[in-house]
C-alpha cells in the first residue's frame, strides 16, 4: 500500500468519524501530533546520548593526559631531588678544596720568602676562584629551589584537575545511563502509543506535515486585507487547490459508500 493510499485511508476514517464513528477527525490528528512529538523526542534524545558519549570520549582523552602529566611531575621531582645532590657534592667538594687552599696558604706563610711566596699567591687565587664558585653554586640551588616550588603548585593543580575529571566522568556515566533509560523509555512509549492508537506513524507523520502546511496556508491567506490580493493568491494557488479538492471529494464519496454499505 502506497502512502498515498494510507493518506486517503486515515481520510477516510476521518470523514467517517465525522459522520458519527467513533473515531474523530480531532482524535486522528492528536494522534498524528503524538507520533511526531514522540519522534522528536527520541531525536533529541539520541542526540543527547551521542553527545554525552562524544563528552565522554574527550573527557577520558583529558584524564589520561593529566595522568601522564601527573608522571611526569613525578619524573622530574625525581629528577630535581638527583640534580639537588649532585649540586650538594659539588658544594663539598668546593669547600674541601677551598680548605686545602687555606692550608696552601698556611704553609707558604710559615715557609716565608722566597719559597713560600708563590704558594701564597696561588692559594689566595685558588680561595677567590672556589669562592666565586660557591656563590654561583648558591644561586644555582636558589634556582632549584624555586623550580621546586613551582613544580609542587604545578603538581597541586594536576592532582585538583585530576579529581575534577573523575567527578565529570563519573557525572558523564551517570548522564549516559539516565539518557540510556529515557531512550528505553521512550521506545515503550512509542511502542505504547502504536498499539492504543492504531495508527500507522508513517500516515500519522504525513498527516501531522499535511496539518501544519495547510495551517501555514490559512495563516498565511489571513494576513491578506484587500480582495485584490486574496484573488492574485488564489489564482496562484488554483493548480494546488484544485486537485487536493478532488482528492477531498473522492476520500467523502468513498467514505459515504462505505457508510451505505
Amino acid at each position: 500500500m502506497s502512502v498515498k493510499e494510507r493518506v486517503i485511508g486515515v481520510l477516510r476514517e476521518t470523514v467517517r468519524g465525522a459522520r458519527g464513528a467513533t473515531r474523530s477527525a480531532r482524535t486522528t490528528l492528536d494522534e498524528a501530533m503524538l507520533f511526531t512529538l514522540h519522534e522528536q523526542a527520541s531525536k533529541a534524545a539520541a542526540a543527547a546520548m551521542s553527545a554525552a558519549q562524544t563528552a565522554g570520549a574527550t573527557a577520558a582523552q583529558q584524564r589520561n593526559a593529566l595522568d601522564a602529566a601527573a608522571d611526569h611531575g613525578r619524573l622530574l621531582a625525581s629528577r630535581g631531588r638527583d640534580v639537588r645532590g649532585a649540586a650538594q657534592h659539588v658544594r663539598e667538594a668546593l669547600e674541601r678544596a677551598k680548605l686545602v687552599a687555606l692550608n696552601t696558604g698556611l704553609e707558604g706563610a710559615r715557609l716565608g720568602e722566597p719559597a713560600g711566596k708563590a704558594m701564597v699567591l696561588v692559594a689566595d687565587e685558588l680561595r677567590s676562584g672556589i669562592g666565586r664558585a660557591l656563590e654561583a653554586l648558591e644561586e644555582h640551588l636558589a634556582l632549584i629551589g624555586q623550580v621546586e616550588r613551582e613544580r609542587d603548585k604545578l603538581r597541586d593543580q594536576v592532582e585538583q584537575a585530576q579529581h575534577a575529571a573523575a567527578a565529570l566522568a563519573d557525572e558523564l556515566l551517570k548522564s549516559q545511563a539516565a539518557q540510556r533509560e529515557s531512550s528505553g523509555t521512550l521506545n515503550e512509549l512509542g511502542q505504547g502509543i502504536r498499539r492504543t492508537a492504531g495508527t500507522d506513524p508513517e500516515v500519522a507523520r504525513v498527516v501531522a506535515s499535511a496539518t501544519e502546511h495547510a495551517r501555514g496556508l490559512l495563516a498565511a491567506l489571513n494576513t491578506l486585507s484587500s480582495r485584490s490580493q486574496r484573488s492574485l493568491v488564489l489564482r496562484a494557488l488554483r493548480p494546488t487547490i484544485r486537485p487536493l479538492l478532488r482528492l477531498m471529494r473522492e476520500v467523502d464519496r468513498s467514505a459515504a459508500d462505505g457508510d451505505e454499505q
